[in-house]
Order: C-alpha cells, then sequence, then structure tokens
C-alpha cells in the first residue's frame, strides 16, 4: 500500500519527538491543508493510513485499498473536516483515522461455528 512513503516518514509523523499526532488538531490540520503546507498535510495521511495497515489507531480500523493515492486519501479527510467542522477540535490523527475508517470499512471477520455444533 502507498508506495514511496518512507518508513522515516511514518515514524516521524507517528511517533516523532515532538509527538506530531498530539499537536495538530483538525482545525490545524485543514488549514495545513488547504493552503499552508500540502506536502506535510499528504505525508501526515499516508503516515496514518499506513500505521492503520498494522492495526487501529486508537478505536478507529480502516481495510484501505492498496492502490488509493495520497490525492485520494486527503479528499477523503478533507471531506470529513469541511463537512464537520463540531469535530475539527479533536486530534488530528483522530479525525483522519475515523474518515478512512468511514471511508473504507473492514468486511466483518467470518464467525466459525462451535466445535461439535453442526449447521
Amino acid at each position: 500500500m502507498l508506495k514511496g512513503v518512507g518508513a522515516e516518514l511514518v515514524a516521524s509523523i507517528i511517533f516523532g519527538a515532538t509527538s506530531v499526532s498530539a499537536h495538530y488538531d483538525g482545525n490545524q490540520l485543514l488549514a495545513l491543508c488547504q493552503n499552508k503546507s500540502p506536502d506535510f498535510c499528504l505525508g501526515y495521511i499516508a503516515g496514518i493510513a499506513e500505521a492503520m495497515a498494522g492495526g487501529p489507531v486508537g478505536k478507529w480500523v480502516a481495510c484501505v485499498p492498496p492502490r488509493l493515492t495520497f490525492r485520494q486519501l486527503t479528499d477523503i479527510t478533507m471531506q470529513l473536516l469541511n463537512d464537520h467542522p463540531e469535530l475539527r477540535h479533536h486530534a488530528a490523527a483522530s479525525l483522519v483515522a475515523k474518515a478512512l475508517s468511514e471511508a473504507f470499512p473492514c468486511p466483518p471477520a467470518p464467525v466459525s461455528p462451535s466445535p461439535g455444533v453442526t449447521e
């Protein structure tokens, strides 16, 4: 998934020394994406998506398709930020994870029958 995003970029976004995800809220991410730093915006959102490929981010889980572009990830996040201004005070990482989780829900896990139970 998301070829071209270096492990260092993802690590610095998710686990950076400045704890980036804890310092940005949705209002700040929206401003960065709209006009201040579109490259940072793309990297930030791609980093959250990459982290979600390894498991949940907070309570959010997403099954992001493998050939999605950075622009698509950003468009999905921007749609949430624009459509829900009442949520923008929340942490940016949580809002990105929420947007991707809602856009790409994972299919439910198959339920195995209990041993000894026949259908």
